[in-house]
């Protein structure tokens, strides 16, 4: 049986994940702007498209890797979180949890499954944090729900505008794929806070447990 000196601090992983999501809303913010002053030339009177490379392309190319680079390394980083802190429950005096730590990060890459089960994860993360002993593992806190129907919505856009750069690129549809990175740089923001609220809400919760239990001898 587990004790919790089986424990480990998630501090270590909390604070880097939290810098990496303020950067990511830095970032998503810059990349709102920049679908902003694009849209705002594309519907400017007397507009003729290009083929040439703008200084537009070139903003929008480099928010665009700085973008994929950051969210690589938070993927990462956000799994390592997710693995430790499930690996805390039993520790922290968990009874048994419904997922284990490698499926709360793999159901994140199961098509299908990865509407749902991620978040169940999360939510069961969530409240066997609270109370080990006596969990309501069905109860969704407002938090929780927010950052995950923010998630959804913007990977939902995120696929939208893949699809429309895939298609015969008029002017129409250049502007109706910059318009979903503007709502896709607005969510993206908000989603990067809701989720650095909530691993700064499950690492205080797993702590408060942790300091009332003592050290296994």
């Amino acid at each position: 049986m587990e004790t919790i000196s089986d424990y480990r601090e998630l501090d270590s992983l909390t604070r880097p994940l939290k810098v990496l999501l303020w950067l990511g809303a830095a970032v998503a913010f810059g990349s709102l702007v920049s679908s902003v002053m694009v849209l705002t030339e594309l519907n400017a009177p007397g507009y003729r498209s290009s083929t040439e490379p703008t200084a537009s392309d070139l903003r929008e190319a480099v928010v665009g890797i700085a973008h994929l680079v950051l969210y690589l390394v938070t993927v990462v980083v956000f799994a390592r979180w997710i693995i430790r802190a499930h690996k805390n429950l039993p520790a922290l005096g968990a009874d048994r949890a419904n997922i284990t730590p490698g499926w709360a990060v793999g159901y994140f890459f199961v098509p299908f499954l990865n509407l749902w089960k991620p978040f169940e994860a999360m939510r069961e993360l969530w409240n066997i944090s609270g109370d080990p002993r006596d969990p309501n593992i069905s109860k969704t806190p407002g938090l929780l729900g927010i950052w995950w129907g923010l998630w959804l919505v913007s990977n939902y856009l995120g696929q939208a505008m893949m699809r429309t750069s895939m298609t015969e690129q008029s002017l129409d549809s250049v502007k109706s794929n910059t318009m979903l990175g503007v709502a896709d740089g607005f969510l993206s923001i908000l989603l990067c806070i809701a989720a650095a609220q909530v691993v700064t809400e499950i690492t205080q919760r797993q702590q408060n447990i942790r300091d009332q239990r003592p050290l296994a001898q």
